[in-house]
């Protein structure tokens, strides 16, 4: 319980940075809407990307690894519309960009705690 706690509040703050860095692309209006979102991407990063990860390793066997990328993007993109009102992500390139912000704070933020 309390790896699951921590997990979404990096999401959490990494989704904050993301949000700061991003301001023209991703919005929020208050910070218990970026919680929920983070919720929602912990969720879809926990049940849904191991699932759609295996249906796509031979494109990620090609690619070395890259479309990776886009399934981060598209469970970004998927996550801002499930929590609809909570964040807007104004298209497939701003998904991209914050998942990509999203996953390195994510990396630094875990190897830095523990």
């Amino acid at each position: 319980m309390q790896g699951l706690l921590l997990r979404w509040l990096i999401n959490f703050v990494a989704v904050l940075i993301a949000a700061w860095l991003l301001p023209e692309s991703i919005r929020y209006a208050n910070w218990q809407g970026v919680a929920i979102f983070a919720a929602v991407l912990a969720l879809l990063n926990a049940f849904v990307k191991p699932v759609i990860a295996l249906i796509t390793c031979p494109i990620n066997l090609l690619t070395l690894g890259l479309f990776t990328l886009v399934i981060n993007a598209l469970l970004f993109w998927l996550a801002a519309y499930l929590s609809r009102g909570s964040l807007d992500v104004s298209g497939f390139g701003a998904a991209f960009l914050g998942a990509l912000i999203v996953s390195v704070v994510s990396f630094v933020m875990t190897r830095t705690i523990r």
